[in-house]
């Protein structure tokens, strides 16, 4: 069985670069016409994989190759959780959105507005379509309070009758060949 990756281009036209990487899943929040990076992972040579992780991170943004079609995937300057490995000739990368509005203007540190009650916080919970029980542990992870067990189904029958959860537009893994 052989997994068909999906390709990541960057291009700079004014500092003349140009790099590529190869994508095994990339996460993807519509807004209007616009399709935003929550999440991705990619890998290839070491310089690239660098290069295409501060690329993202800094705000370019990238074409993917998503079912034979090239998408134009923005970026939220500044807003990733970055991870990189390295192991000879060979590195990987992983960018995951944070939680919550990050202002640009310090720098890009967490706006502190977001904590008042009256304002809503965007939170980013990554698990498998479907499975409830790590829905409701990742929940967990986000909360100021314990959640209690036995009301997993009642809050997350809550939240979702509210309209206070919301799937990403698509999370797309790569076919087998």
């Amino acid at each position: 069985m052989r997994i068909k990756l999906m390709k990541m281009e960057y291009f700079d036209l004014r500092a003349e670069t140009r790099l590529e990487s190869y994508a095994d899943m990339v996460v993807i929040e519509k807004e209007g016409n616009a399709s935003f990076i929550t999440a991705v992972r990619f890998g290839g040579y070491p310089e690239s994989v660098k290069g295409m992780s501060d690329a993202i991170y800094g705000g370019g943004s990238v074409t993917v190759e998503i079912n034979g079609e090239p998408v134009i995937l923005y970026r939220r300057m500044k807003q990733y959780r970055r991870e990189l490995t390295h192991d000879g000739i060979y590195a990987e990368a992983t960018l995951i959105i944070r939680d919550g509005e990050v202002n640009a203007d310090n720098g890009g540190e967490e706006n502190k507005s977001i904590d008042k009650p009256d304002m809503p916080r965007k939170c980013y919970l990554f698990c498998e379509q479907g499975d409830r029980d790590r829905l409701f542990e990742e929940l967990d992870k986000k909360t100021g309070v314990p959640l209690i067990p036995e009301f997993k189904e009642y809050v997350l029958s809550e939240l979702q009758g509210r309209g206070d959860t919301e799937a990403p537009a698509g999370c797309f893994l790569p076919g087998e060949v």
